[in-house]
């Protein structure tokens, strides 16, 4: 409940969504390693992140 508490007080976005960090639609979760595939609007060829 911290981190999440944290997230609220800290994002501005993510408080305007969810409210407080009791939403029960607010969900915190991490990836430990892991690719991700970042696409954009612009015709450049998607971009890949290892972590």
């Amino acid at each position: 409940m911290a981190i999440k508490r944290d997230i609220i007080e800290n994002n501005e976005l993510v408080r305007s969504i969810y409210g407080t960090a009791e939403n029960p639609g607010f969900t915190v979760f991490s990836i430990d390693h892991g690719e991700a595939f970042m696409f954009d609007f612009s015709g450049n060829p998607p971009q890949s992140h290892t972590f």
